[in-house]
């Protein structure tokens, strides 16, 4: 090939560089999976900024719109992720661990928040506790704690050499003895459930941030087991007989965060047969909330689903329960824990949804279980109508 050729071809290749990406844009021909930022992308500028904020404004708009959809920047990201990832192994978002362990940076560096809390701000955090609990008493309603270690702390041997290290702070030693010694509190220690299992199978996914579902099973049962034992009910007990069979897991986050050309799984115990919210049931009906409440996030109902047992049921059943946490307690619905209570009402994070959520308890509550990850307080502490005096990272 001579010097013209290469030439032309070289502009050929630059021209097609340079347009393909705007024609994608306007229409998209090529799929790319998105890439999972975990934060929303800019929306399209508004010609009122032109007389709201003048020029200067609506460009910057205009630049951050263009930034975020300019077509097959998908794309580009997964190739330069994968190129990290394969040649320099090392990833912008994910910390890559040992034997394929993987760490999200942003919560694996804030999972330090609670120990960099100043005394004043500890102080509020831990007597927001002991708040909710006294507000749920005087109105007959027992405070059941759940709190989890995060995966950080609980495979500290599988992070890499770059992130940052345990410390000793006392924190959250204080929190749990505080939780611990207050007697009008159910404090369950999640870390101390699984302590006796940590030498097994892995308690949480390699590729995402969660506990295994095998990892829910003694969580459930320790609930159940604790609430009965207030109820002074000895005989009821989770007693669920699961059936296992080995899968793909495909949906872990931190796996998505790594944004390649081609995403990782891991191999797992997948459960064959799931009860499932809203599913067939001959023991109850499970409910959902029509009602609409604008908070600062947007629009949401006050719970997410309820299931209420026959009046027939609930004589060998615990009492009504109200359960509240983050994502750490979504399969607790898929072990069938609700049907061992006459009813049971869920609702999820963030906080703002939490006052509520309360408010709206429905007669008959006996418990209300609040589960939280104990490496990402403040941010799931029941601060109601209160804030710290510094911020912090709220990832979860």
């Amino acid at each position: 090939m001579n010097r013209e050729s290469m030439l032309a071809t070289f502009l050929l290749a630059l021209a097609l560089f340079i347009l393909l990406p705007c024609v994608q844009t306007a229409i998209p021909f090529i799929r790319v999976p998105t890439v999972d930022e975990y934060r929303k992308l800019s929306p399209p500028p508004k010609l009122s900024l032109l007389t709201d904020g003048g020029a200067a404004a609506f460009t910057d708009a205009v630049s951050r719109w263009f930034d975020d959809h300019l077509g097959l920047r998908d794309l580009f990201i997964r190739v330069k992720n994968q190129i990290d990832y394969s040649v320099f192994d090392t990833s912008h978002k994910v910390y890559l661990g040992r034997d394929g362990w993987l760490f999200d940076r942003e919560r694996t560096d804030d999972r330090f928040e609670i120990e960099r809390l100043d005394e004043q701000d500890f102080l509020q955090m831990e007597q927001s506790f002991h708040q909710l609990g006294k507000m749920l008493k005087e109105r007959g309603v027992t405070l059941v704690l759940v709190g989890y270690p995060d995966k950080a702390m609980t495979y500290p041997k599988y992070l890499p050499y770059d992130a940052p290290k345990s410390t000793d702070g006392g924190n959250l030693g204080r929190l749990r003895k505080s939780l611990e010694n207050d007697p009008s509190i159910i404090f369950i220690d999640v870390e101390k459930v699984l302590l006796p299992l940590k030498d097994g199978p892995p308690l949480f996914y390699r590729t995402d941030l969660h506990p295994t579902l095998h990892t829910a099973i003694p969580v459930v049962r320790e609930i159940v087991r604790r609430i009965a034992a207030a109820e002074h009910r000895p005989e009821i007990a989770w007693h669920e007989n699961v059936h296992w069979q080995a899968a793909t897991y495909r949906a872990g986050g931190e796996a998505r965060f790594l944004a390649l050309l081609k995403s990782s799984g891991e191999q797992i115990d997948a459960a064959s047969r799931l009860d499932g919210v809203g599913g067939t049931t001959n023991d109850g009906r499970w409910l959902f909330d029509s009602r609409i409440v604008d908070y600062s996030f947007g629009q949401s109902p006050v719970f997410r689903w309820a299931f209420k047992s026959k009046p027939s049921e609930c004589a060998d059943r615990l009492p009504g329960t109200m359960l509240w946490g983050d994502s750490f307690s979504d399969p607790y619905e898929l072990l069938w824990m609700p049907h061992y209570f006459c009813f049971m009402r869920r609702a999820k994070t963030p906080i703002e949804r939490l006052l509520p959520f309360i408010a709206d308890m429905p007669a008959g509550t006996k418990y209300f279980i609040y589960q939280f990850v104990e490496t990402y307080l403040p941010c799931e502490a029941p601060l109601i109508g209160k804030k710290l005096s510094h911020s912090y990272s709220c990832t979860m």
